[in-house]
């Protein structure tokens, strides 16, 4: 929000009285630290074909998080990690780094007629261990069932900046950029290293209160470390309409025409070994009322191999006592092998709260994997579904116990888990 004392401020100082300041908002600060211990009896902890019996783990998990709120400014940092005493079946007891580990950074700033903001999070996982579906940020996860020994290291920025947020015409400005990496030698394991970066600059001009044009062009690349060396590059650019009827809705779409090119190293050579050119079609939506919220966005493009259509669409419904949300995306991206990977899929969660201190929660997923650069390998199918019931001991500690199915199809693999887990946790919240 803009300060809304400066123009009092002006006026008092040039009549040479005391100015009054308006009234802002408060600001908001706080420190959150939750300590949790889980117990977990999983029947397939690498999701193996056969599987070789059940495994024990429980994390000890520490998660800290600070968060700043003012009438310009927000600001937002935290950890979650922990250590993971682990039984595998048929293997040896070790201790090792709860997974995921993550850490994230985010900060926006609000000026008279500018935004901006920059994000940044970082992840490690076990390779050997399967987490939820994650396609957010310009490289989604692969859904691979690689079973090395080895720790998958992700991190994710962007950067975003705005001018004109108050006028016709605005300017927008955004990065992002992924990062894979892995802890061993990735010459005999399949886990490349790979890399990409994706950005895009927009010019907005209203024409009238409902409508405006908008201009934008767009850079993609992407890097990875497999033995071919393949880099592929995307230029675009689009001209297009929004069309904004009300403050909580707007819709947008325009045509444009995309330039892509892949590089690889063959027998000692460096070559282009493809190049696709052609148009580009690209739509989003913003829907937000008090008790649901869509947002959207979709691409269709010939400058590909084959015609290739990407997108994601979210939902959120609000319940008398809980919400309802839900998914359906798809991305392309390269794989921890290096190939390039088609990924599509939906997912669904529901709260709801039985009493004011006890509810369920509930949230199934389900993505599907395609070798675009070999069409004869079978596709991985992945199912994950979660059931809970959560309850409030007292205002600071809650306890959780649920089950978890995973399901991974590859074949000829077909391997299911089953795990049952209780979580107890602590939380201590301060106001700084």
């Amino acid at each position: 929000m803009q300060r809304a004392a400066l123009a009092a401020l002006t006026l008092a100082a040039t009549a040479g009285i005391q100015p009054t300041v308006a009234q802002q908002a408060p600001e908001i600060a706080t420190l959150t630290a939750t300590i949790s211990q889980s117990a977990v009896a999983d029947s397939n902890y690498n999701l193996d074909d056969p599987s070789p019996g059940t495994s024990y783990y429980g994390d000890t998990r520490f998660a800290l998080d600070y968060y700043r709120d003012t009438s310009t400014q927000t600001l937002g940092f935290g950890i979650d990690t922990g250590i993971r005493p682990l039984w595998q079946a048929d293997q040896d007891f070790e201790v090792v780094v709860a997974s995921p580990s993550t850490a994230n950074f985010d900060f926006t700033q609000e000026g008279p007629n500018t935004d901006f903001n920059v994000g940044a999070r970082l992840r490690t996982r076990r390779v050997d261990y399967t987490g939820p579906i994650d396609i957010d940020g310009p490289l989604p996860d692969d859904l691979t069932g690689f079973q090395q020994d080895a720790t998958e290291y992700r991190t994710d920025a962007d950067l975003g900046f705005t001018l004109g947020t108050n006028s016709p015409s605005s300017y927008a400005f955004t990065v992002a950029a992924t990062n894979f990496d892995y802890s061993q030698d990735t010459g005999t394991n399949n886990l490349v290293p790979r890399r990409s970066v994706e950005g895009a600059a927009t010019w907005t001009l209203q024409i009238t209160p409902v409508f405006a044009t908008v201009a934008a062009a767009g850079y993609y690349w992407y890097s990875s470390d497999n033995p071919t060396e393949d880099e592929v590059t995307v230029a675009e650019g689009d001209f297009g309409i929004a069309y904004t009827p009300t403050e909580n809705l707007r819709i947008r779409g325009g045509l444009g025409y995309a330039d892509r090119k892949r590089d690889q190293t063959i027998n000692d050579v460096r070559d282009t070994t493809e190049h696709n050119t052609g148009p580009t079609v690209r739509g989003d939506i913003r829907y937000v009322q008090p008790n649901f919220t869509l947002f959207g966005e979709a691409r269709w493009t010939t400058a590909a191999p084959t015609d290739r259509l990407s997108g994601v669409l979210r939902g959120f419904y609000n319940l008398n006592r809980g919400q309802v949300t839900g998914r359906i995306f798809q991305r392309y991206g390269g794989g921890q092998g290096g190939n390039d990977q088609r990924i599509t899929g939906a997912g669904i969660g529901f709260l709801h709260e039985l009493t004011q201190v006890s509810r369920v929660n509930l949230d199934a997923s389900y993505a599907v994997q395609t070798n675009e650069d070999n069409p004869d390998a079978p596709d991985i199918d992945r199912t994950d579904l979660t059931a809970s019931y959560i309850h409030d001991l007292t205002q600071t500690v809650s306890a959780e116990i649920g089950y978890g199915y995973r399901h991974r199809i590859e074949d000829p693999e077909d391997a299911i888990s089953n795990r049952v887990f209780l979580i107890i946790g602590k939380t201590f919240e301060t106001g700084l």
